[in-house]
């Protein structure tokens, strides 16, 4: 099994990554050279600068430039208070589903499940016969906020402005992010960014009103999609997010 690599960024832990996604990372200046690295082996974090072939040429089979120590278990990875709050939810959450997967098997589950969805779909009737569309508009927005489910949205936007979308991406998964802006003059430069955790980690440079990113998320987690007009003048951009 290969090697699963811990980072830090703004000393936040990052990760786990493979080799090659940590040397690309370091290659798009993402890793910094005083950030810490840390594998499975290792007796201490080490500054990225010194783990061998993530800043030369000389190495790139990851290996460890740290000292292993044999029999000894290695420090616990850097974790910031926020994520690991973040981490004990979603266990939770995992705890739950599998409880309640267990009560399906169970057979009690089944009308627990057939009660909620017709709660829903009689809800749902009500809102749509008093005029909800609205407020059913507003409520699939809540659902798929965040999801990875392929989305088409339109931002009008002035120069200077930005508009983001909250995205759900998988570790290695192909994620496209195609931005148009037909029928306006002069063409405005249209400038897509990736975030996580509030820091840029994609800011590809473009000119244009047209910009297309190709890009594979480093890790499973919540990211945010940035459209920014840089201008001259108003824009109407269309975007379309495309998961693979």
């Amino acid at each position: 099994m290969a090697a699963e690599w811990y980072y830090t960024t703004n000393k936040q832990q990052m990760g786990p990554v493979s080799w090659d996604e940590l040397r690309q990372l370091a290659t798009q200046g993402l890793l910094k050279p005083n950030d810490l690295v840390w594998t499975e082996g290792m007796a201490e974090w080490v500054k990225a600068t010194g783990q061998a072939g993530l800043f030369s040429h000389g190495d790139s089979f990851g290996s460890v430039g740290a000292a292993r120590v044999e029999g000894a278990a290695p420090p616990p990875p850097l974790m910031s208070p926020t994520r690991r709050r973040i981490d004990d939810e979603l266990d939770r959450q995992e705890r739950e589903d599998r409880q309640d997967r267990r009560k399906d098997r169970q057979g009690g589950g089944g009308l627990k499940v057939g009660l909620t969805i017709g709660g829903v779909l009689l809800g749902l009737l009500l809102f749509l016969g008093c005029g909800g569309l609205i407020v059913g508009g507003i409520i699939w927005y809540a659902l798929n906020e965040g999801s990875s489910a392929n989305q088409n949205y339109t931002v009008s936007l002035v120069a200077g402005a930005q508009a983001d979308r909250t995205i759900r991406a998988k570790a290695g998964q192909r994620v496209q992010i195609v931005a148009t802006t037909p029928n306006a003059f002069p063409p405005p430069n249209i400038g897509v960014q990736i975030l996580r955790n509030g820091n840029v980690i994609v800011n590809p440079l473009f000119a244009g009103g047209n910009s297309t990113v190709n890009w594979t998320p480093p890790a499973t987690d919540r990211y945010v999609v940035r459209i920014i007009n840089r201008g001259p003048g108003f824009a109407d951009t269309n975007v379309r997010i495309t998961f693979n």
